[in-house]
């Protein structure tokens, strides 16, 4: 079936009547209207007088709109790499909890993320020669 055989304009008003006059709906009611509506959505009839063109607001932006000037880069990482993430915060954290709580405030900060950070952080007091042999690994491990 098509939505333009289902969509009845005629019912839809009587139960936005019906809702507005302040009686209550009954359940089966209450999905017709919503169904309707939809339905009315979809087609983009403004007949009955609902604000279908209306612009939305988006109410949670976060990681779709950059909060900083920072430009982000994206990393794929293998599979062992992540493995290895994931040993080294749970190491971190059975041995040193409370550094952490201390250090950071609260447990939740030892994550994978914050790693990430941190070892970047880190690239700046490891010698070249180090670096290149790290650097070697992980392009073996990405084959």
């Amino acid at each position: 079936m098509s939505p333009k055989k289902d969509f009845d304009p005629v019912k839809l008003e009587e139960l936005r009547k019906i809702r507005e006059s302040g009686q209550k709906l009954e359940v089966a009611q209450k999905i017709e209207l919503q169904r309707l509506e939809k339905l009315e959505a979809k087609l983009g009839d403004t007949s009955s007088g609902s604000p279908v063109d209306t612009p939305k607001v988006a109410s949670n932006v976060f990681g779709k709109t950059p909060t900083t000037k920072i430009n982000p880069t994206s990393i794929r990482f293998v599979q062992t790499e992540r493995d290895t993430l994931t040993s080294r915060k749970d190491t971190l954290v059975a041995n040193c909890a409370e550094d952490i709580v201390e250090r950071l405030g609260s447990i939740r900060f030892a994550n994978e993320t914050m790693l990430i950070r941190a070892a970047v952080r880190a690239l700046r007091d490891i010698d070249d020669n180090q670096l290149l042999i790290y650097m070697k690994e992980a392009q073996r491990d990405m084959m």
